[in-house]
């Protein structure tokens, strides 16, 4: 029987040739950037900074300006905290009552707390709040992108173009909306945490108020990060078609904190955790590839200003049209504009016709009849309050959801008042 020739000589060249093309193939140059963590998803942009020293401890495309989404009410809250004073009130306009989700439910003509405001901007991403603290701050939206460019070059940024104090991006965005780097995030994020106020905020998983309507409410903060990452201390969040899944996330062990900014990646959470773990694990001495952030600039909390009363009619920016159907008529609840079947002025007519010989019958039915049409609606309310609330706090504890994209309509941070009851 004839000898099977054996497969080594084939292996062996296969090797060699694997050895060569190896050998061949260029190496990365000294300072190159390092690609995403193993075992996450990819990601467009990221940066690792140690927050106490500035050190930019990792990072791949930091300086790429891209989409933000909600990540730049970042630097919303610090300008209007570097324009207003903690005591400030805001005269809610009418263009910040007509933003879409996510929202707080601001009303036009409404006197906001400006810590109410700042807490709505921090935890749930509200939209309605970011305008409103835009006006408040600067007079107008047009004024307000000119006041955050302003103090982008004063804490040292280098890339960025802010625009829409929300981090609208589409075709009815301010300005066309913001590009930021995460280098220039992690900037922002820098200086958040040198205000107590906000860093506070952005740590708060649960936070309570009485607003202008007189009813207390309560606000569930977005950051999935918090309680789930030891350490984890906030810092935003963010969602939109064109920006992706954003992240800024701080973390604070054994007395060092850490900043990740994670841009367009579909697992923000799981970048920005292994990036914290990676900075956690290196030395405080140890040198970083080069960068250095700019020391902190911002100058929170100035003597309240005239600008805390907005105009009636703020100028720089035209209603959202296109997101109208978002947003329900005079910023109602949405559970409050329901349709009501076989009622209105059409019953009445036929209660005429039927009982036009007795006026007090007419009274007492129609009486009856709107009773029972308040006794619906109320009962339709608490139905669609327990559907909303029920969603909204599964999507808080559910990676598979996202609060950012998950409810968009308003009324999802219903106040703690029990709804009415039937009359």
């Amino acid at each position: 029987m004839p000898r099977r020739p054996s497969p080594a000589p084939v292996w062996a060249l296969l090797c060699l040739m694997t050895v060569v093309i190896v050998g061949l193939a260029p190496t990365a140059p000294a300072g190159a950037q390092a690609a995403p963590p193993p075992g996450a998803h990819p990601a467009k942009a990221w940066i690792l900074v140690d927050a106490d020293t500035g050190k930019v401890l990792d990072a791949f495309d930091e300086h790429e300006a891209l989409p933000p989404a909600s990540t730049t009410k970042l630097m919303t809250a610090l300008v209007a905290t570097e324009k207003l004073a903690k005591e400030a009130t805001l005269t809610v306009g009418a263009d910040a009552a007509a933003q879409p989700a996510m929202r707080i439910g601001m009303v036009a003509g409404e006197q906001w707390t400006f810590d109410a405001a700042l807490h709505s901007l921090m935890m749930v991403s509200a939209n309605d709040a970011a305008y409103a603290l835009a006006e408040a701050a600067s007079g107008s939206l047009g004024a307000f992108a000119n006041d955050m460019t302003a103090a982008a070059v004063r804490y040292g940024m280098v890339d960025s173009h802010f625009a829409d104090p929300a981090g609208f991006d589409d075709a009815s965005a301010f300005g066309g909306g913001s590009r930021v780097s995460a280098y220039d995030l992690a900037i922002a994020a820098r200086n958040i945490l040198a205000v107590p106020g906000l860093a506070a905020m952005a740590g708060t998983t649960k936070y309570r108020f009485d607003g202008p309507d007189g009813h207390p409410h309560v606000l569930y903060n977005h950051d999935k990060l918090l309680g789930r990452y030891p350490g984890a201390t906030g810092l935003k969040t963010g969602y939109t078609a064109l920006a992706g899944h954003t992240f800024v996330g701080t973390a604070t062990r054994d007395g060092r904190t850490m900043i990740s900014v994670v841009l367009n990646a579909d697992d923000t959470y799981g970048i920005a955790s292994k990036l914290m773990d990676k900075g956690f694990a290196t030395p405080a001495a140890a040198p970083g590839p080069g960068a250095v952030l700019p020391p902190v600039r911002v100058q929170p909390y100035r003597p309240p200003l005239a600008s805390t009363l907005v105009p009636a009619n703020p100028s720089g920016k035209a209603s959202k049209a296109g997101k109208a159907a978002l947003s329900t008529v005079g910023a109602q609840p949405v559970a409050e504009h329901r349709p009501v079947h076989g009622g209105g002025a059409g019953g009445a007519f036929t209660v005429v016709f039927l009982f036009g010989g007795s006026s007090m019958g007419l009274v007492v039915l129609s009486r009856q009849r709107a009773s029972r049409r308040r006794r619906e609606r109320a009962a339709r309310r608490r139905r669609l309050a327990d559907l909303r609330r029920a969603a909204y706090l599964e999507a808080l504890d559910d990676d598979d959801w996202d609060v950012e994209i998950a409810i968009p309509v308003q009324g999802q941070f219903e106040n703690l008042a029990t709804s009415p009851s039937p009359e």
